[in-house]
C-alpha cells in the first residue's frame, strides 16, 4: 500500500473534447430513426469538427494530450500488448500504448465516417450501395472499437484500483509517492519527464502530519500477489464468450421477432384482400377476362393505399394481367420464387429487412432506407372452391411498421450488451475476488509454514544456546570483581544482546497464542516511554507524547494483545533512538477516527533509504550490525492480527514516520 498525491493530467480541452464526441456521436446514431435527417447529418459534422481540433491540440496543447507524448511505435505497443498477456504492464498516468492506438482508430473511424456520410450527401455518390456499406461497416467497427475501449477501462480500473473513467471527468489521476511493490514496475521517466508534478510531489514534506505525503512502504503482502495470469485468460476468453452469445442471441431474437411482425403485417394485407375480393367477386375476373381494365376496379383502389407503392396481379399461368407500370402488362415475369409459393396456397415474403446480415449487422437496421427497407407481399387469391386463381404481388414501405422494426432491432441489441457487460463484469468481479482471496490464503499458508520453520530453528537455537550463555555470563560476572573487568563487561554485553536476539527469535515465531483484550493506548504509550526514559536522556533525545487537538482523555480502547504490543511499540521506539544518537525529538501523537485510534510515532533522525524502506517488513532483513531483522515484521504481525494496520513513511536524513491503526475494542 503506497501513500499517493492527486495530480492534474487530462486538461480541460481534453475532457470537453472527449464527452462531446461521446455525445455527438451517440446523437448521431440514435437521430437516424424518429428525428429530422438534419439532426443526423449535424451530429455527423459536429463529430468531424472534434476531431479536427483534437488533431490540431495534439500539437499545440499540453503535455499529456500531445501525440508526441502518448503515441506509441509498433514495437513498443507490442511489448506493452505481451506485457498485458503476462499480466505484467505498467501503470501509465496518460494514454498507455494500447490505449493510444485505440484513441487514433476511434479518430480515424469517425474521420471516415463522416466523410462517407458527406458523400452520401452528394450527387455523384447519391444512392451509391458501396460507399452506404462502407459508412454502415465503420459505424459498426466503431461501435465494437467502443464496446473494447469501455471494456478495458473498466478492466484497468478493476486491476489497477483506479477509477479511469471518473478521471476522464475531473482530469486527475492519482501517483505513487513511495516505494513500489516489488516485481512491479514504477512511473516511467519518461512519464515523469511529462508531468513536473510527479517530481514535486514526491519531494519531502517539512514535518510531519496526519495529513502528510511521504514515501511508503509495502505492508500488506497479500496485495503484492503474482500477476494475475490466469484471471486475465480467463477475462478474455470470457469477453470472447460473452460477446459471442449475445451477438448470436441478438441476431437470432431480431430476425425472429422482425420477421413475425412483417408478417403479421402481410397477413393482416392478405385478409384485407380476401374480404375485397369476397365482397366484389374478384375471383371470377381471373376465370372470365384478361382485360386491364376489368382489375382496374378491383386492384386500383387497392394500389393506392398508404404505403403501397407497387402493385402487380398474376394469373394462374403466371401472366402479368395488371400492374401499376402498365407496360409491364402482358408480359411473362419468369422465374419467381415468391411467385411460385403463392401459386402453391401460401403466403410469400421477401425483403432485406429479413436478410441474415441486417442482424449481424445490426446497424443497417438503424439507418432506414428506401430500397431496403420495402416489403414484397405475395398473396395467394382463391376463389369459392379455395383454389388459387390468381396472386397479388404488393411493393409496401409501411413507414411506421419499419421504424417499429428499427426500434425492436435497436433495443434488442442494446438490451443483449447491457446484460452481456453485466454478465462480464460480474464474472470477471468474482474471478478477482476469488484471485485475491487465494492470493491472501497463499501468503498465509506461506507465513505459517515459515513460522513453523522458523519455531522449529527457535526452539532449537534457544535449547543449544540458553545454557551456555547462562554460564557464560555467570563466569564473566564472577570475573568482573578482578583485574579483568573490562573484558567481562564486554562479555556480559555480548551474551545480553544474543539473549535478546534469541528472545525477539522466540517471540516472532510463538506469537499469536494470546487473546486479543481492551488495552488503554495512552497508558501503553506513557509506560513504553518511561522504560524508555534513560536511554533517551543519555542521547539527549526529547520525548513528545500527546492527543490531536480536540480529542477527549478518556478515549476508547482499542482492542490488541497487550504484551505483543508493547513489545511492537518498543521496536518502534527503539529503532526511533537507534535512529538519532546524537540527540533529536521523538514524538508520539494519538488521533481518533470512526472506528480507531491512529498512532503516529515520528524522529527526526537518520531515515530510511528507499531501497532499503521496500525491504524493511522482510523477516531477516536488517541494515543494522547488531539487528536480526524481525523486529518490524513482529510488530506489524502484532497489529495486523488485531484487525489494524502499520505505515511506515520515511526519508533519508528527514525522519521517520511511524503511523500504527487499532480498531476500538468495542
Amino acid at each position: 500500500m503506497a501513500e499517493v498525491q492527486t495530480i492534474r493530467v487530462w486538461d480541460r480541452f481534453v475532457r470537453v473534447f472527449h464527452w462531446s464526441l461521446v455525445a455527438a456521436f451517440a446523437l448521431a446514431y440514435w437521430s437516424t430513426t424518429g428525428m429530422p435527417a438534419w439532426v443526423h447529418k449535424a451530429a455527423g459534422y459536429v463529430t468531424l469538427a472534434l476531431v479536427a481540433s483534437r488533431v490540431v491540440w495534439g500539437f499545440k496543447g499540453s503535455r499529456a494530450a500531445r501525440f508526441s507524448n502518448f503515441v506509441p511505435t509498433p514495437q513498443r505497443l507490442m511489448r506493452y500488448l505481451r506485457a498485458v498477456v503476462r499480466g505484467r504492464e505498467p501503470r501509465h498516468l496518460g494514454h498507455n500504448p494500447a490505449g493510444a492506438a485505440m484513441i487514433l482508430a476511434l479518430m480515424a473511424a469517425v474521420v471516415g465516417i463522416g466523410i462517407t456520410g458527406f458523400l452520401m450527401t452528394t450527387d455523384a455518390f447519391w444512392g451509391n450501395e458501396t460507399v452506404e456499406e462502407l459508412h454502415v461497416l465503420l459505424v459498426n467497427a466503431t461501435l465494437c472499437a467502443v464496446a473494447v475501449h469501455v471494456a478495458a477501462n473498466i478492466y484497468g480500473s478493476l486491476h489497477h484500483r483506479e477509477n479511469l473513467i471518473w478521471s476522464m471527468v475531473t482530469g486527475n489521476k492519482a501517483i505513487e509517492l513511495a516505494s513500489h511493490r516489488m516485481g512491479e514496475p514504477t512511473t516511467t521517466q519518461f512519464q515523469e519527464s511529462i508531468y513536473p508534478e510527479v517530481r514535486a510531489a514526491a519531494s519531502w514534506r517539512t514535518q510531519f502530519s496526519r495529513t502528510g505525503k511521504l514515501a511508503v512502504s509495502n505492508v500488506n503482502p497479500s496485495s503484492g500477489r503474482p500477476a494475475m495470469l490466469w484471471t486475465r485468460r480467463f477475462a478474455v476468453l470470457s469477453l470472447l464468450c460473452v460477446l459471442t452469445t449475445a451477438s448470436i442471441s441478438a441476431a437470432l431474437l431480431s430476425r425472429n421477432v422482425s420477421e413475425r411482425m412483417i408478417r403479421r403485417n402481410a397477413e393482416l394485407a392478405q385478409e384485407f384482400l380476401d374480404s375485397l375480393v369476397r365482397m366484389q367477386q374478384g375471383d371470377k375476373l381471373f376465370a372470365r377476362s384478361h382485360d386491364p381494365k376489368d382489375f382496374e376496379a378491383l386492384f386500383g383502389e387497392l394500389a393506392r393505399m398508404p404505403g403501397l407503392v407497387h402493385t402487380n396481379v398474376f394469373d394462374s399461368q403466371r401472366r402479368l394481367v395488371w400492374s401499376t407500370n402498365r407496360a409491364a402488362i402482358g408480359h411473362d415475369t419468369g422465374p419467381n420464387e415468391g411467385l411460385e409459393t403463392a401459386l402453391g396456397g401460401q403466403l410469400a415474403l421477401e425483403s432485406k429487412l429479413l436478410e441474415t446480415a441486417r442482424f449481424i449487422k445490426p446497424e443497417h437496421a438503424f439507418i432506414p432506407s428506401a430500397a431496403r427497407d420495402a416489403i414484397e407481399v405475395y398473396i395467394p387469391v382463391r376463389d369459392a372452391a379455395q383454389t388459387v386463381v390468381g396472386v397479388a404481388e404488393l411493393y409496401m414501405e409501411p413507414v411506421r411498421l419499419v421504424q417499429s422494426v428499427h426500434e425492436m432491432t435497436r433495443d434488442i441489441w442494446l438490451a443483449c450488451a447491457a446484460s452481456g457487460l453485466l454478465i462480464y463484469l460480474a464474472l470477471v468481479g468474482l474471478v478477482m475476488r476469488a484471485d485475491r482471496e487465494i492470493g491472501r490464503q497463499r501468503h498465509t499458508i506461506v507465513t505459517q509454514e515459515s513460522l513453523a520453520a522458523v519455531g522449529d530453528m527457535a526452539s532449537a537455537v534457544a535449547h543449544g544456546l540458553r545454557n551456555p550463555l547462562g554460564s557464560i555470563r555467570s563466569s564473566a560476572e564472577l570475573m568482573s570483581t578482578g583485574p579483568e573487568a573490562p573484558t567481562a563487561r564486554d562479555i556480559m554485553s555480548e551474551v545480553d544482546r544474543l539473549q535478546a536476539w534469541i528472545h525477539k527469535l522466540l517471540a516472532y515465531a510463538q506469537q499469536g497464542g494470546r487473546q486479543l483484550a481492551a488495552v488503554n493506548l495512552v497508558a501503553l504509550c506513557d509506560g513504553v516511554l518511561h522504560h524508555h526514559h534513560g536511554r533517551a536522556s543519555r542521547q539527549n533525545v526529547v520525548f513528545v507524547c500527546r492527543l490531536a487537538q480536540g480529542l477527549p482523555q478518556d478515549l476508547p480502547h482499542v482492542l490488541a494483545d497487550k504484551p505483543a504490543l508493547e513489545q511492537a511499540l518498543d521496536n518502534l521506539i527503539s529503532n526511533a533512538l537507534d535512529a538519532m544518537p546524537k540527540g533529536g525529538a521523538l514524538s508520539l501523537t494519538i488521533t481518533q477516527h470512526k472506528r480507531s485510534l491512529e498512532l503516529h510515532v515520528a524522529d527526526n533522525g537518520t531515515g530510511i533509504a528507499a531501497a532499503d524502506l521496500e525491504r524493511v517488513f522482510i523477516p531477516f532483513h536488517t541494515t543494522k550490525r547488531t539487528g536480526l531483522g524481525v523486529g518490524l515484521p513482529l510488530a506489524r504481525r502484532t497489529i495486523e492480527r488485531s484487525g489494524g494496520s502499520l505505515r511506515l513513511l520515511s526519508q533519508v536524513g528527514r525522519g521517520t514516520l511511524a503511523i500504527l491503526t487499532l480498531p476500538f475494542a468495542s
